[in-house]
Parts: structure tokens; sequence; C-alpha cells
């Protein structure tokens, strides 16, 4: 009997590990970020076009020219995509020269709004929120489309709607799809059906008396 335990016991473990490791990947997820193109903005001031707001460098700005709450920058998408969220970072280098990762605390941002569209214009708004932008020359919290369930559109615009001086701007702008849960992998759902059919075999060939 007591080989039978232990190799019930065995087979209990194994069971538990392709439980835990199914688990894991139902608490995993991922998002891809969105390419996106410039398509209008508000006028930037000299030496800090609108090019460095997708740089990937977070000491280098784009600043409208005295735009104020006005400034704007319109992004189109490679088509008609679900956007999950975004991730902003105000002005690095107001105050200095761009690229001098200054830090401010100048032109910052107090708040913007995401505005998606499916047409160029933004005659149709699909979906519009408003975010805040805590402190300044830093990047913002993940900000959530519609929760994080996303909202699918052609077109987002970039709108400030409340800054400290005539000159806002960010140093980084992106966005990402919603995040999604990854299906089992073939190998995991395997390892986990072969587990539950040998435990039901080896309880069946169980019997009391077995050494």
């Amino acid at each position: 009997m007591l080989f039978g335990l232990k190799t019930q016991s065995c087979l209990t473990r194994s069971l538990r590990l392709c439980l835990l490791v199914l688990l894991g990947l139902a608490n995993v997820s991922y998002s891809t970020e969105i390419p996106v193109a410039v398509i209008g903005n508000y006028a930037a001031y000299p030496g800090y076009e609108v090019g460095y707001f997708t740089d990937n460098d977070l000491s280098t700005d784009y600043a409208s020219s005295g735009g104020g709450a006005a400034s704007y920058v319109d992004f189109q998408f490679p088509g008609a995509v679900a956007v999950g969220s975004a991730v902003y970072t105000d002005r690095t280098s107001s105050g200095f020269f761009n690229g001098s990762y200054f830090g401010g605390p100048y032109d910052n941002v107090y708040s913007f709004k995401l505005i998606f569209s499916d047409d160029p214009l933004f005659s149709t708004v699909l979906w519009s929120e408003e975010y805040s932008s805590p402190n300044y020359a830093n990047t913002d919290p993940l900000a959530l489309v519609n929760g994080g369930y996303g909202v699918t559109a052609h077109y987002v615009r970039w709108q400030v709607t409340a800054t400290e001086g005539g000159n806002p701007g960010g140093a980084e702008i992106h966005f990402f799809t919603p995040e999604v849960a990854p299906e089992p992998s073939v190998g995991a759902l395997t390892c986990l059906g072969f587990c539950v059919l040998g435990g039901c075999l080896h309880r069946k060939r169980l019997r009391p008396g077995m050494v």
C-alpha cells in the first residue's frame, strides 16, 4: 500500500504543477505598441518640432508655439485598431535648450484629452476621455482607454486641456493595444490531460493490500 500511496502523491503533485502553470498563464497579459504617424499639430516652437514627441528620447520635447490649452497633435494609426492605453511624458527640457533634460517646471501640462475618430478631421468622435497629468517633467500613470477595454479607431488627437504655460507639449507619447491574456499552449494542455488521465488510471489499479 505504501508504494501506491507514494505514486498517488507523485501524481497529485504533478497535477498541481500543471494547474499552477495554467493559472500562472491566466494571470499574465500582454499588449503591443501601436505605431503612429503625425498628421497634424499646433505649430511648434522653433527647435521643438513635433517629431520629438515620438522619437523614443525622453530628453527631447515637442512644444507648441504659444498654443496654451489649444495645443494638440493628431496621430494616425496603420488602420482601424483597438487602442487600450497610452503613456504620456510631459516636457522634460522646458526652460532650457531641447535635449537638455532640464526638467522644468515650466509649461507643464495639467490635463489632456485623447479624442478618437474614424476620420482625420475629427468631425465625428468615437470616444473622448480626459486625463490628469500630475507633477511635471515626468511620465504619467498608464492612461487607460475605456477602462482598458479599448476603442477601435483610425485616428487619435492628443489635446491639452489645462497647462501652466504657453508652450506645452510633451517628451513622449505611445499607444498600446488592450491587454490580452494568452491562450494556454498545446503543451500545457497536453501535460494537464496526461496528469489527469494518469491519476485516473492509477486509482483504478490501486487495491487494498498493495505494498
